[in-house]
């Protein structure tokens, strides 16, 4: 079992696992004295731990030692490996490696205070304002603590001190502060951070504007089907279709319910931007002329923005999954959407791996046979997201990647077959935090090396684990700057959403009045996800590191810090390393014409199943060499799938696209 143990004074260089599925070895470490340089270990078995009888360290530097929380000793700071190895007296033996960087680091007082520019506007008050600090501290002795003192701008301020961890090194700090302004006005709230070590850092926020009173603006989007500007019998209303507000320097986005309609609750008397147009939209709004009303004074009904429709469709279907193989659910999550004016009736279909069985929900909303869900919709709704509950095999070794497929159809007509199909590939885990980060690719090795130019997709999930309902939950996501922000296109959300990106890169994901359940009153429902897709700034230096990592707030509590995901672009990886390294095949090339050429990471007797989409068998071949080609000729344009059947009874899948 892989795992990877978080010091908060150290960089992780490598990390390696050998694990018996019976018992799970684990530790942490705290430098308690830099010079000279000591460390507490204290060693955190899992599993069955029952009957443990030796904890065995080594510490990288040739000195070994034996008991469960041990004090070290090095003679310099540098770069060890260190082990830790269980037994139990049932014979159960495990051991857990990691590389580790011990460096005293130089007193420093770093943070970011969200919001930070650009202005906030609400439209009345009484208005409630919520504000975010995040820092790093590495100045301090073990048990002191930091102030934070903040002043709000209408004349009153809170003070609190936050007691810092018993290790040395970089410790991260956050304060999360509400406010209510009592009066209308133009408010700027400041935050001072003291450490005990006498350093001071000052931290402005952004203007918070508050209003006397609301205005709204509403309108709705259209297909402008016969051309005239007007809404009228030739025209049908657009769903899920994004509209954007103009407050400089800020845009706010929303999309358009069902029967399309819109509407922003603004400062009455302000003037506003409204736009049809944005990088999330494939379709072209044509009325107004340019796709955008300027100088719009609130409140103003009938803003309305009339789209020019291709004839044709774009269907998209997106997978995602969390597999745990014991103590909580599993879920395949699915976000399906069109990304132009008119939908077809058709299907999506998710084929699962033999290990998973995908299991019926209470609302009969898809069919099951055999390891085939089939979910069928109709052209009057445009956006389809739903998840199907799994029961992952009991045989399967925790770490093991079970890769999901997805394949939206109708394909005749759509203008883009790419995204009708969609893979997912998950680590089969043994539990899991169910506020976390995901990223696809996650790619090769500890580094998740990617190559350049790969676009990324973004899951962050989040499970209301308090005694009762939470109303209101936003995300707050800070995009890596060698991201491009305007390129973020959301695919899917488990709830009716609303995002804005603000200022510094900070997308805000907004679910007003989810009403989300508490896990102890319902589980199944107590979960959400939002999940997007964002480029690469083009052409990254080599080496360059993608990280991410979101705050989720239920309510007025405090934030949930999800874990941190990280990518490194290497120019020198290639497809077939990525391949192999999920333990793949590949198939070249891929679109293909006359013939495809099967390549096999492992050796072995391979078995290739090819399918349609609707699972018919096309044909199907056995080898024991490392490579397979198969005349591609007399089948039709078109996706297929190809199957591997491999000599460890293990199923790998991947589309094939056939064009003539």
């Amino acid at each position: 079992m892989n795992k990877i143990i978080y010091f908060p004074f150290i960089l992780i260089l490598l990390f390696n696992s050998n694990a018996n599925a019976q018992c799970e070895t684990n530790y942490q470490g705290c430098v308690i004295n830099f010079s000279p340089l000591e460390v507490n270990f204290e060693g955190n078995p899992s599993g069955s731990t029952t009957g443990i009888n030796s904890y065995t360290w080594d510490f990288g530097d040739g000195q070994t030692g034996t008991g469960q929380n041990i004090t070290h000793t090095y003679s310099a700071q540098g770069t060890y490996q260190i082990c830790l190895m269980i037994a139990t007296n049932v014979g159960c033996i495990d051991t857990t490696c990691i590389g580790l960087y011990f460096i005293q680091p130089a007193p420093n007082l770093t943070g970011y205070l969200w919001p930070q520019s650009g202005t906030i506007y609400r439209c009345s008050a009484p208005d409630t304002v919520s504000y975010l600090f995040s820092g790093i501290v590495s100045d301090y002795n073990i048990n002191d603590s930091v102030l934070f003192h903040f002043t709000y701008g209408d004349g009153t301020d809170t003070s609190y001190y936050e007691l810092l961890g018993p290790c040395l090194g970089n410790q991260f700090i956050s304060a999360y502060f509400i406010h209510t302004f009592q009066n209308p006005g133009t408010y700027n709230s400041q935050l001072t951070v003291t450490t005990s070590g006498g350093i001071t850092a000052s931290f402005s926020s952004t203007d918070i504007v508050i209003g006397s009173s609301c205005g709204n603006i509403s309108g709705k989007a259209y297909a402008d089907n016969n051309t005239n500007c007007i809404f009228d019998s030739g025209d049908s209303l657009l769903a899920n279709t994004p509209i954007y507000i103009l407050q400089h320097p800020l845009t706010t986005f929303t999309l358009t319910d069902s029967v399309g309609n819109y509407s922003f609750n603004t400062i009455a008397g302000m003037n506003y931007t409204i736009s049809g147009q944005g990088s999330a939209s494939r379709m072209t709004a044509n009325c107004p002329a340019g796709g955008s009303y300027t100088n719009v004074s609130s409140p103003a009904s009938g803003i309305d923005f009339g789209f020019n429709c291709e004839p044709d469709f774009d269907l998209e279907v997106n997978v995602f999954s969390t597999l745990v193989k014991t103590g909580f659910q599993s879920f395949a999550n699915i976000n399906a959407r069109k990304r132009l004016c008119h939908t077809p009736n058709g299907t999506i279909q998710i084929i699962f791996p033999s290990d998973l069985t995908p299991l019926p929900d209470s609302l009969n909303t898809y069919t099951i046979a055999g390891n085939t869900v089939t979910y069928f919709f109709i052209d009057t709704i445009s956006e389809w997201n739903f998840k199907i509950p799994l029961a992952i095999d009991p045989t399967v070794t925790i770490g093991t990647i079970e890769c999901i497929s997805a394949v939206i159809s109708p394909l005749i007509g759509d203008l883009d077959t790419i995204n009708n199909y969609n893979t997912y590939c998950a680590t089969v885990r043994s539990s899991f935090d169910p506020n976390d980060q995901h990223v696809s690719p996650e790619g090769v090795g500890p580094l998740g090396k990617i190559q350049p130019n790969t676009d990324l997709t973004y899951t962050v999930n989040f499970q209301n684990t308090g005694n009762a309902s939470a109303v209101n939950i936003f995300i707050l996501d800070t995009i890596s700057t060698n991201l491009d922000i305007t390129s973020l296109e959301v695919l899917g959300s488990s709830h009716q959403m609303t995002w804005t990106v603000l200022a510094n890169n900070v997308v805000r994901f907004q679910f007003d009045d989810i009403y989300l359940p508490d896990s102890n009153s319902n589980e199944p429902l107590s979960h959400g996800l939002v999940q997007y897709r964002i480029s690469q700034n083009a052409n990254l230096p080599n080496l360059s590191t993608i990280n991410n990592t979101a705050n989720i707030y239920f309510d007025y509590n405090a934030p949930i810090i999800t874990n941190m995901v990280s990518n490194t672009i290497d120019n020198t990886i290639d497809i077939s390393e990525i391949d192999k390294n999920l333990e793949y095949f590949t198939l070249l090339p891929n679109p293909a014409n006359e013939s495809i050429d099967i390549r096999f990471s492992e050796s072995g007797n391979h078995k290739i199943k090819v399918t349609d989409i609707l699972g018919k068998i096309i044909l199907e071949k056995t080898t024991n060499e490392n490579s397979l080609t198969i005349n591609s000729s007399q089948l039709p344009n078109g996706i297929y799938f190809v199957f591997e059947f491999n000599s460890k009874n293990q199923i790998f899948t991947q589309k094939l696209i056939i064009v003539h």
